[in-house]
């Protein structure tokens, strides 16, 4: 609905003649830009907002197993690495 609404307003744009348009072309710019720039938001950051909030306990899942099973070493707060006592 968005490209039928904004190749619907291109005729004022495009064909404007007279001066008392003027006002006319401005309200389409804004209508045109406003519909082109929510409609590419809407395909590629909705999307993209899903796939994080989705991957995200699985993420966290993952990386619980992996400090558990001792795979990655996770440095504690407040307590120093062996071998850089005194440093």
């Amino acid at each position: 609905t968005s490209t039928t609404t904004i190749l619907g307003l291109l005729p004022l744009v495009l064909f404007s003649e007279s001066a008392n348009e003027n006002i006319w072309n401005a309200l389409t710019y804004a209508l045109i830009g406003g519909l082109a720039s929510s409609t590419i938001l809407v395909l590629t950051v909705t999307p993209a907002l899903y796939l994080m909030f989705e991957r995200a306990p699985e993420r966290r899942r993952l990386a619980r197993m992996e400090r558990e099973s001792g795979l990655i070493e996770v440095p504690r707060a407040g307590f120093a690495a062996p071998g850089l006592a005194g440093t």
